[in-house]
């Protein structure tokens, strides 16, 4: 019997199909049978079996290996110097793949508009309706494309058949059963037989999913703080911390810009978790609201006062962390809410919160927190007034950004006073706000809106006429009541300063640079001292 014609068959579908021999980059029937006897002979399996490859000595083997470190070590060399070089021209930014589409997207946009924005072509400047024509005709192509080419391999599968059978040839048919590869065993679903309604209604009931308040971020008031700016520039000067206007830019890069855009949530750094650290009243749940508002998240909220008692025992636990995990992803963009993200951590717990056993979620935080990928739109957002009393370790764990919320500086208060002075028509345009910013330093600025409530009443206002606003009468309200202490803004910023891998790094830096300036300053003493003596 004749031997069996050996055909290419189409190519894969991941590489154009039938397209790819249209545009002749397919190889011939002839070529191939070529090709495949020359493959086997380069096997063995039809050539000199005796034949044996040639084996290398160990002088020979460890010429090769140098050979490589060296080039490895002038490569290593090279991009070294090029990196020196563009450092001395300025900062190199780290690479990062979200360039790559405004890349794109831009030479697209000169190849297709640059010739048809010119005047003569298209003098009304309208739009161009054969782009959505191309590209639509282009996709249809393709799939119907797709859909001959598995027609064809039908065929020939048939053909080759029929071939077969009339040269007498007997197809191969493996008797033997294939075995099913044995994949891992999933989870099982616990909640498989319920409704998304369902489960969604389970959770608002016990108070888990809730509805925030709709608040927008630029409601979070603040400003920038130029006396930061300049003491940053100095090289003399220390680092200074950050106010709330760096706050509220960070919130937007690390939560409402990822929740914001499934793109840039699989293209950024992933940011699973985020801890607002900050005494009472400084604006952690305005921002938590804010995130939750701009996103349009679902918003869970886990908070040990609120979990008490809804899910007892572990199998309860077990079910509320199924429930929350399974939902958040189903609802996305989801935000998970703690209040007190230092609490599961706890070092010792308080006497006054033992009833709410707040180290619940100890185990199972950190694992929910690590199964949120680029694909799941979901954020761990927590706050904490008391973060030192928590493992230092866990938290930093758990929690990929921690930002620390300090009192208002002097121009964020005097810019509030301002504000909120002259909402009131009969308060002076020139009142002298700045001497009671100077003042309220260390107060937050819902103690600033109280001041104005408790002395601007309605028979004060209208009074204004007759009696103007003395800033007096609101500095008396306002000394009545206890501002932040500055051991507590002091303890905050030591521990997150001893904490925060990044804060650790910067203060190190900060240290370096303070000791080698003191050397310097050493250095020119002693020559001024010299110059003196010469004298």
């Amino acid at each position: 019997p004749t031997s069996k014609i050996l055909v290419p068959g189409l190519p894969l579908g991941m590489i154009g199909g039938s397209a790819i021999i249209v545009a002749n980059f397919w190889i011939a029937p002839a070529l191939y049978e070529l090709a495949h006897t020359a493959a086997r002979l380069a096997k063995g399996k039809g050539g000199n079996k005796n034949q044996k490859k040639e084996k290398l000595t160990k002088q020979q083997l460890k010429e090769l290996k140098e050979e490589e470190k060296e080039k490895k070590r002038l490569q290593k060399e090279a991009e070294q110097k090029e990196l020196e070089e563009k450092l001395k021209r300025g900062a190199v930014p780290t690479p990062t793949d979200l360039l790559e589409p405004f890349d794109r997207h831009l030479k697209e946009s000169s190849f297709k508009w640059t010739d048809y924005e010119d005047l003569e072509w298209n003098p009304t400047q309208r739009h161009r309706q054969d782009l959505p024509h191309i590209s639509m005709t282009h996709e249809r192509h393709l799939e119907l494309r797709e859909v001959v080419d598995e027609l064809m391999r039908l065929e020939i599968e048939k053909l080759q058949a029929a071939l077969d059978r009339d040269r007498g040839k007997k197809t191969k048919v493996d008797k033997k059963k294939k075995k099913r590869p044995r994949g891992k065993r999933g989870k099982k679903d616990p909640t498989a037989d319920r409704t998304t309604e369902s489960l969604f209604k389970e959770l608002v009931e016990n108070g888990i999913i809730k509805k925030t308040q709709d608040v927008s971020i630029d409601s979070f008031f603040c400003q920038p703080s130029w006396n930061s700016y300049d003491l940053r520039r100095d090289p003399w000067w220390q680092n200074p911390p950050p106010n709330l206007w760096d706050v509220k830019q960070v919130v937007k890069e690390y939560c409402i810009l990822p929740l914001g855009s499934a793109t840039v949530h699989r293209s950024a750094p992933l940011v699973r978790s985020v801890l607002l650290a900050g005494y009472p009243d400084c604006g952690k749940r305005t921002l938590v609201d804010a995130v939750v508002a701009e996103t349009g998240s679902v918003f869970f909220d886990l908070s040990p006062t609120n979990t008490t008692g809804k899910y007892p025992g572990k199998k309860g636990l077990n079910m509320l962390v199924h429930l929350v995990t399974k939902m958040s992803r189903i609802l996305q963009p989801s935000v998970i809410f703690l209040d007190g993200g230092e609490k599961p951590f706890y070092k010792k717990v308080p006497k006054t919160e033992k009833d709410d056993n707040p180290k619940l979620l100890k185990k199972q935080l950190p694992k929910m927190v690590k199964a949120v990928t680029p694909d799941d739109q979901v954020l761990f957002l927590a706050t904490a007034e008391n973060p030192w009393m928590g493992q230092a370790n866990s938290l930093v764990k758990t929690y990929n950004k921690i930002i620390p919320m300090l009192p208002p500086d002097q121009s964020i208060s005097a810019a509030y006073w301002h504000s909120q002075l002259m909402k009131y028509h009969g308060v002076d345009r020139d009142f002298l706000y700045s001497p009671l910013a100077w003042c309220v330093q260390g107060y937050p600025l819902p103690t600033i809106t109280q001041v104005l409530q408790e002395v601007l009443t309605a028979e004060r206002v209208i009074a204004l006429r007759n009696r103007p606003l003395d800033p007096q009468e609101l500095l008396d309200v306002l000394l009545k009541i206890p501002p932040i202490s500055e051991e507590q803004t002091k303890k905050l910023l030591e521990w997150y300063e001893s904490t925060y891998p990044l804060a650790k790094t910067r203060a190190e830096k900060t240290k370096a640079d303070a000791e080698f300036r003191e050397r310097l300053a050493a250095i020119e003493a002693k020559k001024n001292e010299q110059k003196k003596k010469k004298k």
